[in-house]
């Protein structure tokens, strides 16, 4: 897999709250840690979502992620499209009482000749740790094994 970019921005919401957004302002540099974390959210991606065929809604007022996405494809600003996508959801989000926020990924690679946009939101979750002094701690790391909302695109 090449990863050719990527970047996290946040989404704050507690159920029945108000969302917010913190966006980053820059594309995270790629590395071996960015392309393994990607590689290991598409394998869970399709390991659990048994993704099918699908295509986009023609109505591009109520739907607007495809002309975000295919105006990324022709200009090549992703930080841009996800700004746009995260505003966009920032709005759907807010229409939804229940829903909750998380850590919004967004990354542009190739596996096997083929290009892909995924886009992933992850949650925290608390796990233990037992430091030097050997006394347990508490942790919090990127529940990546629950994707409840995920998609990817071949483009």
């Amino acid at each position: 897999m090449e990863l050719h970019s990527i970047i996290v921005h946040r989404l704050d919401k507690e159920s029945q709250g108000i969302a917010t957004i913190t966006l980053r302002d820059n594309l995270l540099p790629i590395g071996e840690r960015e392309t393994e974390f990607v590689t290991n959210i598409k394998q869970v991606y399709y390991k659990k979502s048994n993704p099918n065929y699908g295509i986009f809604d023609p109505n591009t007022v109520t739907y607007p992620f495809q002309t975000m996405l295919r105006n990324y494809i022709e200009e090549q600003q992703f930080l841009a499209f996800t700004i746009n996508a995260m505003n966009h959801l920032l709005g759907v989000i807010n229409a939804v009482p229940q829903a909750t926020g998380g850590y919004v990924v967004f990354a542009h690679y190739t596996f096997q000749n083929e290009e892909f946009v995924m886009t992933v939101m992850l949650n925290n979750k608390k796990q233990y740790n037992i430091n030097d002094n050997l006394s347990i701690e508490e942790i919090f790391s990127l529940d990546i094994d629950k994707l409840d909302v995920a998609n990817s695109v071949n483009i």
